[in-house]
């Protein structure tokens, strides 16, 4: 047998798509288009469908689909296919596989203006100069605002009556989607304030009528750009990343060499605003939504469902008797929003596995209910997860709402609801999330502002009141009911920032009960600073509850601590002043920096207060670990990553 030469190398990193498949046959699930076409739709488990236009156009008058960019157009293909299978695949969702794509070709776009034909041409001085744009966003990227000036400036009367459109005035008005494609700018940046100025100040040069929405800017200079926060920048970083980390299964044109020496993610945290995660709904704004969605799934509902009846059998619109100030089909909605809430906030599932919910989705067994969902992002398979006779009420108003006597319907998916009308359906539109907040009346932020509330928000509340409500419930059990693959994500929910937002209202109220529990109870506190908490809290005489409870609170002001749960200890780093010495910060800063929150970091601080419910906690997944450690069935991989986890745990448990 002749040696390939590089056998040390993965098998799937040797091979090409195209060395193993023809691509002109190419066929997969999610692409409902032909591979070689000019554009792709592609769909998902949800059903929708996305469209991927590749021709886009460039600053020198060329679009993406000419023939002369057929080599970087065999790049951005290919890397709209392996960001979706293969060894490489980072989404199972149409819209973020569209996203990625899309932030690869304006990459592209600025390559082209900076006269950069090629990846392979890039070098590492290109890329300095990318991020100085790349931080400002896709209009900074492909230098739209000032392109579009420039084109506006040497239009002639005939090319402004292509571009313009009747208006119920005198005056025309610009047809901005004809003008950008006339201009070769992305239709993504049509809502950009720099992009509004410009077609605001040329609109008023030329005598055209300029909209009540841009009129404001006639009276402003250009708007300042501004920073993007570090995950929106990550998401254009991303994908020059990636092509390099794909170049042995791209057939075409590829870069050549790392382009972020840290990674894109280190380097969007580094050039970017604070970081744009799903931010965690402040404790009372949640727990009011949830409490009125199940007012509505066990109460309002059958008075709603009911009155499309009457409807159906009256021939006429009616309301629902206690519901005067909305519609009826706003009420049939809300149903339908308030069952999504309950979903969410008692299962943890994704907004994809709920809205794809079937018919029939919840079973029971002797072991309890079970809700049958599509697994996204990790399985990618239909599987169960335990839930309570709440989400069975909910998905049961879901099939009500999808179905009536009069409208059988045969679609099993509970996305829809059957109208006022009969004969009509319409989608349960999430976006109107809001909405269904408002009209409960959930409470305003302290600055008098509304919450903006998104179903994943309810999926990291799971998670946080599993953790803290059960005095740390299982990190491992936590993770699986996620269906995360690792725990690091699970324990990214827990210890960033924004997570204890929830425990603020109760911070003090918290830090007496564990203090109860050490002088009533015998419950243990060890580390730096439960040695010394605990040593306090027991020289508290034991005298009835009440002048104990006194004595506690008294100790709490003297000493100011306030604990504030983690994964690994209570932590009594001090809010109120700027520290040092806490081992989970870079740099001085006030209070612990909850992002760095780490076994290993928890192990040497001094302000780590580790309870008996963290050591169990931890000797549990000690013991979970030692046995991946010891299957040899299990890939080495993940063997070594036990092992390693083991070291940091059994540095902290050894601090206790």
């Amino acid at each position: 047998m002749v040696s390939s030469g590089n056998s040390a190398q993965p098998l799937h990193e040797r091979l090409r798509p195209a060395d193993v498949a023809d691509l002109k046959s190419f066929r997969a699930s999610w692409l409902l288009s032909d591979y070689r076409a000019d554009e792709w739709v592609v769909t998902d488990a949800s059903g929708r469908r996305v469209t991927i236009d590749f021709a886009c156009p460039f600053a020198d008058g060329t679009t993406l689909t000419d023939p002369e960019n057929r080599d970087v157009l065999a790049t951005v293909k290919a890397y709209a296919r392996e960001v979706r299978q293969g060894p490489y695949e980072c989404t199972s969702h149409a819209s973020v596989q569209a996203q990625l794509v899309h932030s690869l070709m304006y990459t592209l776009g600025w390559m082209r203006r900076n006269h950069i034909r090629r990846f392979s041409q890039l070098k590492t001085s290109d890329i300095r100069i990318f991020l100085r744009d790349a931080p400002y966003g896709i209009e900074a990227v492909t230098d739209a605002a000032n392109r579009l000036g420039g084109f506006l400036q040497t239009i002639d009367e005939d090319t402004v009556r292509l571009l313009t459109r009747k208006t119920g005035y005198a005056k025309r008005t610009f047809d901005v989607s004809a003008l950008l494609k006339a201009a070769g700018i992305t239709p993504a940046v049509q809502k950009e304030g720099r992009i509004a100025w410009v077609i605001a100040r040329q609109s008023q040069r030329l005598g055209l009528r300029v909209p009540v929405s841009r009129r404001r800017f006639l009276n402003e200079g250009l708007p300042e750009r501004e920073v993007l926060k570090a995950e929106a920048m990550r998401r254009i970083l991303r994908p020059l990343e990636d092509i390099y980390r794909m170049r042995r299964r791209i057939e075409g044109d590829t870069i050549t060499f790392l382009p972020f020496k840290d990674g894109a993610s280190a380097t969007a945290h580094r050039l970017g605003d604070i970081v744009g995660r799903t931010p965690t709904v402040p404790a009372q704004q949640a727990l009011h939504l949830i409490d009125q969605s199940i007012r509505w799934v066990v109460d309002i509902s059958d008075e709603v469902l009911k009155a499309r009846q009457r409807a159906y059998r009256g021939g006429k619109l009616v309301g629902v008797p206690n519901l005067p100030d909305i519609s009826l089909n706003d009420a049939l909605r809300f149903v339908g929003i308030a069952a999504y809430v309950v979903i969410f906030a008692f299962t943890a599932r994704r907004r994809v596995e709920v809205i794809t919910l079937e018919a029939g989705a919840v079973s029971e067994d002797a072991e309890g209910l079970w809700l049958t969902s599509y697994i996204a992002k990790t399985l990618q398979e239909v599987g169960r997860t335990p839930c309570p006779e709440i989400v069975r009420a909910a998905v049961d108003r879901l099939e009500r709402l999808n179905t009536t006597p009069l409208q059988p319907s045969e679609r099993r998916i509970l996305d829809r609801f059957c109208g006022a009308k009969p004969g009509t359906s319409y989608r349960i539109n999430l976006e109107a999330l809001d909405d269904f907040a408002t009209y409960a009346k959930v409470p305003l932020l302290p600055d008098g502002s509304k919450w903006h509330f998104t179903p994943h928000q309810f999926r990291r509340f799971f998670a946080l009141v599993y953790f803290w409500q059960w005095s740390l419930g299982d990190l491992p059990s936590l993770a699986h009911h996620l269906r995360h693959t690792n725990l690091d994500m699970t324990e990214r929910y827990l210890r960033e920032a924004e997570a204890g937002a929830i425990m603020a209202d109760t911070g003090r109220y918290f830090t007496h009960e564990v203090l109860t529990d050490v002088v009533m109870r015998g419950r243990t506190l060890q580390g730096q600073a439960g040695d010394r908490i605990a040593d306090l809290a027991r020289k508290i005489v034991l005298l009835d509850r009440e002048r104990i409870s006194g004595r506690i609170e008294r100790l709490i002001q003297r000493t100011g601590v306030i604990f504030k749960p983690t994964p690994y200890a209570f932590c009594a780093c001090p809010t109120d002043r700027e520290t040092s010495s806490a081992a989970c910060r870079a740099e001085p800063g006030v209070g612990p920096d909850t992002a760095g929150i780490t076994a290993d970091a928890c192990s040497g601080c001094p302000f780590a207060a580790i309870g008996s419910e963290h050591a169990a906690l931890l000797r549990r997944e000690l013991t979970t670990n030692a046995e991946i450690i010891a299957d040899q069935r299990v890939p080495a991989i993940i063997r070594e990553a036990a092992a390693e986890r083991n070291r940091s745990l059994e540095r902290l448990v050894g601090s206790d």
